[in-house]
């Protein structure tokens, strides 16, 4: 295909040489990038894009601060349907400037958790490679994975996050930039935790505003960057999570959307495959 755009202008520059009489060829010009001044405008334009879309890729780096500090990588897709979005993510965690080290899988469903460990890492019955993730009072490791999964949650579906919250979260600044050759506008929203905790939304959302503001948060920031047709091009967010024992912990993810509307596949493990089925 790239042989055959280069060869129209080819053509189109020798008739001009042999007739002397050609015009310039009309240049299409961008769609103009919308912009929004409350999260309930910008929600409602990106939702509906993203009900449109269904699918997307992603790739994502972060870095925590547990003692000690940690990188993670993964990449990953999801696919959102009417009962919410599943997500797929293979993923690494490994001490700061280390080579990645072999991946888990995540997949993250509307109403469970599931890790299947990097092969050969866990010696399960022949058949099973699946774990479902609960949560386990006084396991700090279970704990730790578990805020990981709602980070993860969060880069998984923003718009919704967004939307929930109500009138808790305001978009404070807005400025246009160029990602990777896409225009894009970038936004800032801001959470007051505080006014948040007051919401009557989802209840996993209000555990998540709970914990930031045991934290000693009093606001929480995700930048958003979206295309001219409301897609995400890329979000950064940081979570700052305390333990019952006081120890906090903060992750800082970066999220790079791709493929919006290529289709991707998510399936769902038989139950049989599950360890402890």
């Amino acid at each position: 295909m790239r042989r055959l755009a280069l060869a129209v202008p080819s053509t189109a520059l020798l008739v001009t040489l042999i007739g002397g009489c050609g015009q310039p060829a009309p240049t299409s010009k961008a769609p103009p990038l919308p912009h929004y001044t409350s999260v309930s405008q910008l929600a409602a334009a990106a939702g509906a894009q993203q009900r449109a879309d269904r699918f997307v890729k992603l790739h994502l780096t972060g870095v925590t601060t547990d003692n000690p500090p940690r990188s993670m990588t993964g990449d990953g897709e999801i696919s959102f349907d009417a009962a919410g979005p599943r997500m797929r993510i293979e993923q690494s965690i490994q001490p700061m400037d280390a080579a990645p080290s072999p991946a888990f899988t995540l997949l993250i469903l509307p109403n469970q958790v599931l890790l299947q460990p990097p092969p050969g890492t866990v010696v399960t019955s022949p058949g099973k490679s699946w774990f479902q993730i609960r949560q386990t009072p006084g396991n700090t490791t279970l704990a730790q994975f578990s805020q990981l999964v709602q980070s993860l949650r969060d880069s998984s579906d923003p718009i919704q996050t967004f939307a929930q919250l109500g009138d808790a979260a305001s978009a404070v600044t807005s400025g246009d930039e160029v990602l990777d050759g896409v225009p894009a506008v970038r936004y800032t929203v801001s959470l007051d935790l505080a006014k948040a905790t007051q919401q009557r939304a989802d209840p996993s959302v209000m555990h998540a505003v709970a914990d930031l503001v045991r934290a000693g948060r009093a606001a929480d920031d995700t930048t958003l960057w979206l295309d001219a047709r409301n897609r995400p091009l890329r979000m950064l967010l940081s979570r700052t999570i305390a333990s019952d024992t006081g120890a906090r912990t903060t992750y800082a993810v970066t999220v790079r959307y791709r493929d919006w509307g290529a289709p991707v596949d998510v399936p769902v493990p038989d139950p049989a495959q599950i360890v402890g089925n």
